[in-house]
Parts: C-alpha cells; sequence; structure tokens
C-alpha cells in the first residue's frame, strides 16, 4: 500500500469542516423558514398578514345590486319581490344570492326562491356570477 503525506490531514481538515457546517447550513435554513414562513411556524394566517378586507359586506351587497342584470330586475318589480342578501363570507370572497320572494298561498308562509348566485372578490370589489358547488 502506497502511503500519501498529508491525506490523514486533509481527511481530518474534510471532516471537521463537514461537521462545522451542517449546523450552520441548518440554522440558516430554520432563520429562512421563520422569515418567510410565519404560517407554520406562529399560526399566521394570510388574511391577517393582509389586513381588513378592502370591501365590506355591505359594499358588496351595492357591488352586486348595481350590475346591469340586477338592476332590471330591481326596476321591474314595484314592490320589494326582489332583494340581494349575504349568503357566506369565505378568506376571499363574499358569496350573495339574488333572491325572489314569492307571496303566500292559503295558509302557507311567503316563501323564498334563488333567482342567481354571485360572488365578490374581497380585494378588488370585482364581482362575478358563480355556480354553487363548482367554484
Amino acid at each position: 500500500m502506497v502511503r500519501y503525506p498529508g491525506v490523514k490531514k486533509r481527511m481530518a481538515s474534510i471532516y471537521l469542516h463537514r461537521v462545522r457546517t451542517i449546523p450552520y447550513v441548518f440554522c440558516r435554513l430554520a432563520l429562512i423558514a421563520v422569515i418567510f414562513c410565519p404560517m407554520a411556524f406562529f399560526g399566521i394566517t394570510s388574511q391577517a398578514l393582509a389586513g381588513p378586507p378592502a370591501v365590506s359586506a355591505q359594499q358588496a351587497i351595492t357591488v352586486v345590486q348595481n350590475l346591469p342584470e340586477v338592476k332590471k330586475l330591481l326596476a321591474k318589480s314595484s314592490s320589494p319581490k326582489y332583494k340581494v342578501i349575504l349568503n357566506d363570507e369565505e378568506p376571499n370572497r363574499y358569496v350573495l344570492r339574488l333572491v325572489m320572494f314569492m307571496p303566500a298561498l292559503g295558509g302557507d308562509p311567503p316563501r323564498m326562491t334563488t333567482v342567481n348566485w354571485y360572488a365578490v372578490d374581497k380585494a378588488t370589489g370585482l364581482a362575478y356570477s358563480i355556480t354553487p358547488g363548482v367554484d
């Protein structure tokens, strides 16, 4: 077997270098994760980081009432037959329904039927028609 001078020294320094850098790299990665992934470590949600929504629920109802097809229905009926109501609040949007109230028949109470579903983005205030269960 041929011996090379200084091999043990080089191997020892490489080993020591690896032993020193592994905790250093791990600490760096942990620090990066704590800075850029607060959800994982502190339970902070993106909603909490974003702050309050730019559009309130009442503003979302007004946005849907100002859509052309909804305006037509609201203007066409003389009595308050059609109404926009808030159905659900999701993290990024409001879900609203355009409902029609039907008169009571006989001894039955008045009924309400859904004409269309709408969603309003909380950040932009953009309203769009949706199909529940699909969107």
